[in-house]
């Protein structure tokens, strides 16, 4: 069940739903209801947690904040269970795209609902066998390709990860356009443009 608590901690700038650090965040409106996940360190049961002015004064939160919690234990039993199909070599990058467009899907609902998960970033990396930069490359992905239709079955993950890496998303898409074209055919290629586009110069294949 969800709990309550005099005062929540203040959102910092690279918050755990802000991904600004990796280029990429989940948007925060200013009428939410902020909840944090939390996790017991005798017991280890989740739950989700606000502040005691909101709890008071949102009629109705208890139970909307109860479902989220329910729903937020029953995604991350499923996302384990996609990511240990993402340890195989040559998994394809579909996978990894439904991986993070559940979990971006989860952010939005809750955000419908009127409910910011103050602290997704670091439940996700607590609760998933995830580091901080794994997840930061696994949204945004998701963010720059909202749809997998937009994916290149011949690309790898590790020519997206350098692609996702240029700060310009019409760079990485110049950048895109020639790997695809096979006018780029190496990581270290798109690394040398990533870095020379962030720069600020001009784009040029080898």
């Amino acid at each position: 069940m969800y709990s309550q608590k005099a005062k929540m901690s203040r959102l910092e700038r690279n918050s755990d739903t802000n991904y600004s650090r990796d280029g990429s965040k989940f948007r925060r409106g200013d009428e939410a209801v902020v909840v944090e996940l939390k996790q017991s360190e005798q017991t280890g049961k989740i739950t989700a947690v606000v502040g005691l002015g909101d709890a008071v004064s949102s009629h109705g939160l208890g139970e909307t904040v109860q479902t989220l919690e329910k729903e937020y234990l029953e995604h991350i039993a499923n996302w384990r269970e996609q990511m240990m199909k993402l340890k195989p070599p040559n998994v394809s990058n579909l996978a990894r795209w439904r991986l993070a467009n559940s979990i971006v899907s989860f952010a939005n609902n809750a955000r419908r609902k009127g409910l910011q998960v103050a602290n997704l970033r670091e439940a996700l990396i607590r609760d998933l066998p995830i580091s901080k930069s794994s997840l930061g490359y696994l949204i945004r992905f998701r963010e720059r390709y909202a749809s997998p239709e937009l994916l290149d079955p011949k690309l790898s993950w590790s020519s997206y990860r350098e692609l996702l890496d240029f700060k310009s998303v019409a760079r990485m898409r110049e950048c895109e356009a020639l790997v695809r074209k096979s006018k780029i055919t190496s990581v270290s290629e798109i690394r040398r443009m990533c870095s020379a586009a962030n720069r600020g110069g001009k784009l040029s294949p080898l």
